[in-house]
């Protein structure tokens, strides 16, 4: 997994980059954020694109505790706007919004994958 912050000073992170790859269903490829203090939260716009293989996002309010079932984004490919899906597949790119302490990148089925993530404040 790889970050980059390309934010401004402390606490303020105006643009971060995530990438990661698994090779087994259900691997994480990376997490974003953490258990942070509340002024080091992740952006509230989330741009998800799997380059290869299949993937899901979980998210976190308190940084540790992962909800239990993938949260839906936004196909930014789709013919109709703002269809949702909750498996990404590659190739594509996916919109979520939200305030999470956290976000997590799993892999969804055997094909082995990568992906990135920007956050960034709209």
């Amino acid at each position: 997994m790889t970050g980059i912050n390309t934010g401004y000073g402390e606490g303020f992170q105006l643009d971060r980059l995530f990438t990661g790859t698994a090779n087994a269903d259900a691997a994480v490829l990376f997490t974003a954020g953490g258990a942070l203090p509340a002024a080091q939260l992740l952006a509230n716009s989330h741009v998800i694109q799997p380059t290869a293989g299949s993937c899901t996002v979980e998210g976190s309010v308190d940084g540790t505790t992962f909800v239990t079932a993938p949260l839906a984004v936004e196909d930014l490919h789709s013919t109709t706007p703002g269809t949702r899906v909750t498996v990404m597949a590659p190739g594509r790119a996916y919109l979520l919004r939200g305030s999470y302490s956290a976000l997590r990148v799993k892999q969804s089925g055997v094909t082995a994958a990568a992906a990135s993530l920007r956050s960034f404040f709209t």
